[in-house]
């Protein structure tokens, strides 16, 4: 039988090997998350905050740096033309709650 200090330092070491592994994927997952954010933004073709030349080339938006670039630009465009979430129309609460019951088909 093993003295309680030996199932401790087990653990620990369990412990720690879960860590690294929790660890791993987390960051598995923060790689993938820039590349989709990276092709999205490709996939939007903005060009705000680009050099020129870089433009004609095809260059396009699609780092965080240069999104953060092009960010206020964007918003002020946005908030022009559309104003704030709080400005936009919606539907009355009594529309939305037929929609969805027309959809889930129950009242």
């Amino acid at each position: 039988m093993l003295p309680k200090s030996r199932y401790l330092a087990m653990a620990l070491i369990l412990l720690g090997v879960g860590s690294l592994v929790i660890g791993v994927v987390f960051i598995a997952q923060g790689v993938s998350v820039r590349g989709q954010i990276s092709e999205g933004l490709r996939a939007e073709k903005v060009t705000l905050g680009i050099e020129e030349d870089l433009v004609e080339k095809g260059d396009v938006v699609d780092t965080e740096a240069e999104a953060r670039g092009a960010e206020g630009t964007l918003e002020e465009h946005l908030r022009e033309s559309y104003g704030t979430y709080g400005d936009t129309e919606r539907d009355p609460p009594s529309v939305l709650h037929i929609s969805l019951v027309q959809l889930c088909g129950t009242p």
